[in-house]
């Protein structure tokens, strides 16, 4: 269980990290074929702040995560479940923002709370 849970941190680390530096670069959204519309409801007019907050906060947090993990750090439990609870207030933050939702935030979604029962499980917290 310990190896799924590095690969899925080190998954949304990389993915976090590849998809905010892409809205970084194309702020307008057309690297990643995001429409403007998107943004209508949003507080910003283009990608770029969610690109940062998406590459800085999500994969910053996931990076550290997987670090954290495998060093073996006695607190890497810690980190692990900060890094699953960012990524899930990435995705509903974004989703209330948007007003709708398509199946890789709902991927996201589960990935972070699948993260959460595995560090759970791996923590001792309940056992299946």
């Amino acid at each position: 269980m310990k190896s799924i849970l590095k690969l899925l941190t080190a998954f949304v680390a990389l993915t976090a990290v590849a998809g905010g530096i892409m809205m970084i670069l194309e702020p307008r959204g057309s690297s990643l074929h995001l429409s403007q519309y998107l943004l209508r409801n949003a507080p910003f007019h283009d990608f770029l702040l969610p690109g940062i907050l998406l590459s800085l906060v999500v994969g910053g947090f996931n990076g550290v995560a997987l670090v954290c993990q495998l060093s073996g750090k006695r607190n890497w439990y810690n980190w692990t479940l900060a890094a699953a609870a960012v990524l899930l207030a990435y995705i509903v933050i974004q989703i209330l923002i948007i007003g709708e939702w398509n199946w890789l935030q709902l991927f996201y979604l589960f990935t972070g709370g699948f993260m959460v029962l595995l560090t759970w499980q791996l923590r001792g917290k309940w056992a299946a």
